[in-house]
């Protein structure tokens, strides 16, 4: 009579035999998996492909000849009946003379009780690559700004505050004016001809007495322009400012 270990080993392979019999038609056209939006893998001990659609061949490729720690940690997990997830997966491959770097968002799951791991996954590159940029763009944006004046703002229909580009304004913690009406940072409110902070008239280097966090009056040169949700709809104002006390 076999012993229980060449019952489990003959069961392996009858599964495997019956697994790798069955995968062809999953990719096939009316297949589970022929529409699959991403990655799709069929793999088996030792990381071998058995299975795989057409999004998944760089890493296949990668699979086939190129050593990957944690994907491959990742497929013997879910051949120990435990699912992985890896994000990124970054994977490099030559396409003609270039080298190109893709990323993926790769969940790696057990298969037919553990006889094989089901890895389904999709291309994040674009998104990475999108964040690298908005990353930059916005690291830009911040640089340009601490060099074209003190500190920017924004205000909205009210005329309070909803935006600063600084930590520390005019002595004052930003956060603790956001949401303040801006007229209550003017001095001498009635002798102004309009508010800068929510005007609806473009404004170029004009001088304003303002508060600083002490009370003391100091004066600005601010820059602004409107800001309009239609031709005709006004809802705030941003601009920059120049301190010019001293000057």
């Amino acid at each position: 009579m076999p012993s229980p270990a060449d019952q489990k080993n003959a069961r392996a392979l009858i599964d495997k035999a019956i697994i790798e019999d069955s995968i062809p038609s999953l990719f096939s056209p009316g297949g589970s998996f022929e529409s699959f939006p991403g990655v799709v893998i069929i793999a088996g001990p030792g990381a071998i492909v058995l299975g795989n659609n057409k999004d998944a061949e760089p890493v296949c490729q990668t699979l086939r000849s190129a050593p990957h720690p944690d994907l491959r940690q990742a497929i013997r997990s879910a051949l120990h009946g435990r699912a992985a997830h890896i994000n990124p997966l970054l994977l490099s491959h030559r396409s003609g003379d270039m080298d190109v770097q893709r990323a993926y968002d790769m969940a790696v799951l057990p298969w037919a009780e553990g006889a094989a791991a089901l890895l389904l996954g999709r291309d994040v590159t674009l998104e990475r690559s999108l964040r690298a940029s908005w990353i930059d763009a916005r690291r830009r944006f911040e640089d340009i700004l601490s060099l074209a004046g003190d500190f920017a703002w924004e205000t909205d229909a009210q005329g309070s505050f909803t935006f600063f580009s600084q930590n520390r304004v005019l002595g004052f913690d930003s956060t603790d004016l956001l949401g303040q009406v801006s007229d209550e940072l003017l001095c001498d409110l009635e002798s102004v001809p309009v508010n800068p902070f929510s005007s609806r008239d473009a404004i170029s280097y004009q001088s304003f007495r303002c508060f600083n966090h002490q009370r003391q009056a100091m004066t600005l040169q601010i820059s602004a322009v409107p800001i309009f949700e239609t031709p005709t709809r006004w809802r705030g104002a941003r601009g920059l400012v120049h301190t010019i006390t001293d000057a």
